[in-house]
């Protein structure tokens, strides 16, 4: 039984591979639906449970019990590619139209693969949660993205990202007397996290405030071409997320 496990697992494994996503959507489980598939109750999905898992949501979504899905009984977490014509669900591997046992089972590993940022082949309740708020904070980022990209062509230069400073530090400073302090900060019910106090004297001026937003823009644009592109600006959003939550992870 084992063995056949392995082969099986490792053809599906062979499969999710080839998956790469282009949407926003992610693999989405109640609290209930987790605790069902940890079946030995330690608190995370091995990949025996993660098989298991996709087997019993293939057969929730497969209302016509016909043993395969059509677009139409789709979860909605499931991603599409854009094609000529229209929408191809990421699962359909061979593009025949609707979606078997095999392909679902393996866009699911596939999907939690994703999300066993350790490494450890299990994916526990805090990876599934965290993995599901980098979402969240992807469509957030795009929304950033989007409000710097001050002429709408789709990337942000050197010139907009100075012209976002200088608009943030003006919202920001709430009294106008050319510094950001905590009470500004506060009252502007904004997040900290960009803004330091490189000289210690308990205010932000502008060059600070400016250096620590710069340093965001260098570090964005990764292809160092002058420009942040949407994507880059996401991924390094998320990098800095993933790496905060696996150094939390290592102090507990």
């Amino acid at each position: 039984m084992f063995i056949r496990i392995s082969i099986i697992a490792a053809l599906l494994i062979t499969a999710a591979l080839c998956f790469v996503p282009t949407a926003d959507a992610d693999l989405v489980l109640s609290k209930a639906e987790f605790t069902a598939a940890d079946a030995d109750h330690d608190g995370s999905l091995d990949l025996l449970e993660s098989l298991r898992l996709a087997k019993t949501l293939f057969a929730a979504a497969d209302a016509n019990h016909n043993n395969r899905l059509e677009q139409a009984e789709l979860p909605a977490w499931v991603e599409f590619n854009e094609v000529s014509g229209g929408k191809k669900p990421l699962p359909d591997i061979d593009a025949n139209g609707y979606i078997d046992e095999q392909e679902f089972t393996a866009y699911v590993v596939s999907q939690l693969m994703k999300m066993d940022i350790n490494s450890d082949g299990r994916i526990s309740a805090a990876e599934y949660k965290h993995f599901n708020h980098r979402s969240d904070m992807a469509k957030k980022a795009m929304d950033d993205f989007r409000a710097a990209d001050l002429n709408k062509d789709g990337r942000v230069d050197l010139r907009e990202a100075l012209e976002l400073i200088r608009k943030n530090f003006k919202e920001i400073d709430t009294n106008k007397d050319g510094f950001i302090t905590k009470d500004d900060i506060k009252s502007a019910k904004v997040g900290g996290d960009y803004y330091e106090d490189i000289d210690k004297d308990k205010k932000i001026d502008l060059l600070e405030f400016g250096a620590r937003m710069l340093e965001v823009f260098y570090r964005a644009d990764t292809n160092e071409d002058g420009v942040v592109m949407p994507h880059e600006y996401i991924a390094y959003v998320l990098d800095r997320m993933d790496k905060n939550y696996a150094l939390s992870a290592r102090k507990q």
